[in-house]
């Protein structure tokens, strides 16, 4: 039986033997999984913004003639922040003429004048989100959207926004 001095001695006089060539290879992978991994943040990739997206904007929006949004229309108003190329803020129903949502969280990014705009909501027990594509210029955004449910996805909807000076949207 070996003692625990004797266990010791053992393992530190092993020599171990590693070709060249195989510790390349466990330096590359090494450095593969520390550095190689990272995710690249899509706003370094952007373009810097041609609109200052920060505030109040006020518009409209209509969605896809197919069941069950049948051409409604509504009024809209947002408060958005931006740091850098990342936006967030909320999108109020300013007319209660959706079904989905009165208020909701707004996600998204602006790269050069180019707007994508993300939102996620749940009604009943489906979960609902709407890609929001468009462009930003002079004060105005405008664009499409559709919307997506568990085994559906709508129509291009339109939306139109307009930077507004008033500091509310209710």
């Amino acid at each position: 039986m070996l003692c625990i001095n004797e266990l010791y001695n053992f393992q530190t006089t092993q020599e171990i033997k590693i070709n060249p060539n195989e510790l390349k290879i466990i330096i590359l992978i090494i450095l593969l999984l520390i550095f190689g991994c990272k995710k690249k943040d899509i706003s370094e990739s952007c373009q810097e913004p041609s609109q200052n997206m920060a505030g109040i904007w006020k518009g409209s929006w209509k969605l896809p003639p197919d069941p069950p949004y049948n051409n409604q229309t509504g009024q809209i108003c947002s408060k958005i922040n931006q740091n850098g190329n990342l936006l967030n803020g909320k999108l109020y129903d300013m007319d209660n003429s959706s079904q989905f949502f009165d208020s909701i969280d707004i996600k998204g990014i602006i790269c050069g004048s180019s707007l994508k705009l993300q939102t996620d909501t749940m009604t009943f027990i489906i979960k609902i989100v709407a890609k929001f594509n468009g462009s930003v210029i002079n004060d105005s955004s405008y664009g499409t959207f559709k919307i997506y449910s568990e085994n559906y996805e709508s129509q291009d909807g339109t939306w139109w926004m307009k930077k507004d000076t008033a500091n509310t949207c209710k």
